[in-house]
């Protein structure tokens, strides 16, 4: 992970600290669902930055994540997501090298 990255992640859970219980809730579901989408590091903490400002504003009106994002967070976030620039094929290598050797570790140290 990048610095860039990482100071960018840790604004992004300082700032997650403001929202009401139930919206942290749905942030925390929408942070792991982006976390899966086929784009870098960086890409994913500036959609969770948009998105953690938009609930941020959200909670400060008395709105609800689902008055913003609608009743489908995933759907919001496949919109968003579409628009960022896919990996790279040198990003798609390193990440496969990583869970080959993250799969290689674990079955050594269980073997």
């Amino acid at each position: 992970m990048t610095r860039q990255t990482q100071l960018l992640q840790d604004e992004n859970e300082r700032s997650s600290d403001q929202l009401s219980r139930p919206t942290k809730q749905v942030f925390r579901q929408i942070t792991q669902y982006i976390r899966t989408a086929p784009i870098n590091g960086y890409q994913q903490e500036c959609i969770r930055r948009d998105i953690l400002q938009m609930l941020l504003d959200a909670d400060a009106q008395g709105r609800t994540a689902e008055d913003v994002l609608g009743a489908d967070y995933r759907a919001f976030c496949d919109s968003v997501i579409a628009e960022a620039p896919p990996l790279t094929s040198r990003e798609r290598l390193l990440i496969g090298l990583r869970g080959a050797l993250l799969t290689a570790c674990f079955l050594i140290n269980t073997g």
